[in-house]
């Protein structure tokens, strides 16, 4: 209930300001960029919703690779080999402590001509290498948990690093940290907008080039954010899910 009445306050809030400025309202025309019907009467997508599937499309790789790149730096951080782990940290180091769209810029410009990367491989690979990285230390904090009795019958069973990670050390820290993880999620599918700097054409690229030929700010702003938040709001819903699962096998 709560959340509800914030978005209504913010709604209010954003149609004062309007007519502040006496704004006309032509929410007819917005939401033919959401879905419209043809002259024959045959239902088709608009360019938001299209927009949507794509900013959907490179999220969801991005998860899944950002956070098989956070283990792997996981893995390398706690790695019996000196030089893992001080690449892991050396990764972790460079980027979280520099801005995803200098990331990005980097990639796009400097690396991506060298290998004929295109738009859609920088955008994903940067949100991967960038968001990955805070996926990691969400994993070392849930392996620092872990009491160090587990590691000592896990060595004395005869397991191997990799099968003790595999076996009792990650599902002990999904156990632990599954909600800090679907933050991290939903912060990728926000920062997934910053893409659109490099004309990749997803939710927020689509959307700013609508607002610049229609005039109608309010209207498409409007309806970009309710499409975040329905997406942000799935995903949390599925994090809850995935969290009372993970409390009642614990």
């Amino acid at each position: 209930i709560i959340p509800l009445a914030m978005l209504l306050i913010i709604f209010a809030l954003v149609i004062k300001g309007a007519l502040s400025l006496n704004y006309t309202w032509r929410w007819s025309d917005a939401l033919v960029f959401l879905f419209d019907f043809n002259d024959d009467n045959r239902f088709s997508i608009g360019p938001l919703w299209s927009g949507m599937v794509l900013t959907l499309k490179i999220t969801a790789i991005s998860i899944v690779l950002a956070t098989l790149w956070a283990l792997i730096l996981l893995i390398m951080r706690f790695s019996p080999l000196w030089v893992a782990r001080q690449i892991s940290i050396f990764i972790v180091f460079i980027f979280r402590h520099t801005p995803l769209l200098v990331q990005l810029y980097i990639i796009y410009f400097i690396i991506a001509p060298l290998w004929q990367w295109d738009r859609m491989t920088v955008a994903i690979l940067c949100l991967v290498l960038y968001q990955g990285v805070y996926i990691t230390e969400v994993f070392r904090s849930g392996f620092m948990q872990i009491k160090s009795g587990i590691h000592e019958s896990s060595k004395l069973l005869g397991f191997s690093f990799l099968q003790r990670l595999r076996w009792i050390i990650l599902p002990e820290i999904l156990a632990r940290v599954s909600p800090a993880l679907i933050n991290e999620w939903i912060a990728l599918i926000k920062n997934s907008a910053i893409v659109s700097v490099i004309a990749v054409y997803e939710l927020t690229a689509t959307s700013r080039e609508l607002v610049a030929s229609t005039f109608l700010v309010f209207e498409i702003w409007l309806i970009v954010g309710f499409l975040y938040w329905i997406i942000c709001t799935a995903l949390s819903i599925l994090g809850n899910t995935i969290e009372k699962r993970f409390a009642i096998d614990k």
